[in-house]
């Protein structure tokens, strides 16, 4: 989850605060381990984090929100990634695929989800997915998924499941049959 253990259920400025507060005390803590006198270090002050959050999807009683958090704590390269939460507005809790899937859902959408990541980097056999160095055995559906009027999306963070970003996005049509009837989402395939 994007906040984590400082996540306070329908209070996102409270949450970014938390956030924000957390990242500065890791800084100061790591500072005062003694890197701030050690000359091999000093790229270290020039932390740097970034966050942003979009709207996707606000219908209803369903809201998906992307948060985009991007680090930089000195050295040759930073990190970050996009992770997505689907709020139940009614009860304030966040989605899992449990909530949304039957059970053993997994063995239908897996060899569909493999299609899509085929499908997103443009590689014809399934074969060639290890040979380019794809992390085969994690290319299942994750908890970083979005939902919108038309489907679900899944998203993969580059080194996930491979060195570049994965999308992959199901219209409710083609998963209707591992989709729970009765679901806090089942009012966007059952119409």
């Amino acid at each position: 989850d994007f906040f984590g253990e400082y996540a306070e259920p329908n209070n996102p400025q409270k949450n970014i605060t938390n956030k924000r507060d957390a990242s500065i005390s890791d800084y100061k803590n790591y500072i005062e381990k003694g890197f701030k006198n050690d000359p091999e270090k000093r790229d270290v002050y020039m932390w740097k984090v970034g966050f942003v959050s979009d709207i996707i999807y606000n219908e209803g009683k369903l809201l998906s929100v992307m948060n985009n958090i991007e680090e930089d704590i000195g050295g040759v390269a930073g990190f970050g990634g996009l992770h997505y939460s689907v709020i139940d507005l009614e009860t304030g809790r966040k989605l899992t695929l449990k909530d949304i899937f039957v059970p053993a859902f997994d063995v239908v959408l897996n060899a569909k989800l493999i299609d899509k990541v085929r499908a997103w980097h443009d590689i014809e056999k399934i074969e060639d997915m290890a040979k380019a160095g794809f992390e085969m055995e994690m290319i299942v559906p994750n908890e970083n998924f979005y939902i919108n009027s038309e489907g679900i999306g899944f998203y993969y963070n580059a080194y996930e499941i491979y060195e570049l970003e994965t999308r992959a996005f199901f219209p409710f049509k083609d998963i209707r049959s591992v989709l729970r009837k009765e679901s806090p989402i089942s009012h966007l395939f059952n119409k």
